[in-house]
């Protein structure tokens, strides 16, 4: 669906219906209009925008005339919020408007530009729920004490730092049967003996990754 036209006294956006598909005339282009408020801003609406902050977590985006918004690390294409400039032009997808705080956030994200499925990436790697890796390295420190490891070439997973553990030895007189757990620190570099995809985040097009030894050699049920 293509915005066509924002009357912005009545709060009416009038709209064209486009095939998805991939003939001519059938991409969808960029919003570039100062019509826009706040409230008529809408999630999945595909904005021109421009770099206007690098920040530790993500960048911030000016758009439409007069929109600030924030693209997280997670959301990048490029990965690292230290990759992108002051004043670059890019295109970005809005995920969410909080009217009342005036917070929007922004995807560069290239499954949700084009509003694709990320599952047929997944499986053209080899990814799904249960599988193990093994000596995946560490690709960068997420904010916040996490991890994104690269599992292919292409593909990188998500280790959030609660799964980013190690398995205690017991004491012989301890006769408590769970099992304890200690958090560990990765760096940057560093290679894991061994993970596996716990779920999928469809959305943020990541595979989700455990150390826990529970996880990793327990039988795995695939849902999908």
């Amino acid at each position: 669906m293509t915005v066509k036209q924002v009357l912005a006294s009545s709060k009416v956006i009038k709209c064209e219906l486009v095939n998805g598909g991939k003939e001519e005339g059938a991409a969808q282009k960029p919003l570039n209009s100062k019509e826009f408020t706040i409230h008529n801003l809408k999630p999945g609406f595909l904005v021109a925008a421009k770099v206007q902050r690098i920040l530790d977590n993500g960048i911030e985006l000016y758009f439409l005339g007069g929109f600030t918004g924030t693209v997280f690390a997670d959301h990048l294409d490029k990965g690292e919020p230290s990759k992108y400039k002051l004043g670059d032009k890019v295109t970005a997808r809005v995920v969410s408007v909080d009217t009342t705080t005036q917070g929007i956030t922004l995807s560069l994200l290239p499954h949700l530009l084009k509003f694709e499925n990320a599952s047929s990436n997944m499986a053209a790697e080899g990814i799904a729920v249960g599988k193990v890796f093994e000596q995946s390295q560490v690709s960068s420190v997420a904010f916040g004490s996490s991890y994104k490891l690269s599992l292919t070439p292409t593909m990188s997973g998500f280790l959030h730092k609660i799964h980013a553990v190690k398995k205690e030895k017991k004491k012989a007189d301890d006769e408590d049967d769970a099992p304890v757990y200690t958090q560990v620190e990765l760096e940057k570099g560093q290679k894991v003996q061994k993970v596996r995809v716990k779920e999928i985040n469809y959305f943020d097009g990541l595979p989700i990754l455990s150390m826990r030894d529970d996880i990793v050699q327990t039988e795995a049920l695939n849902y999908e």
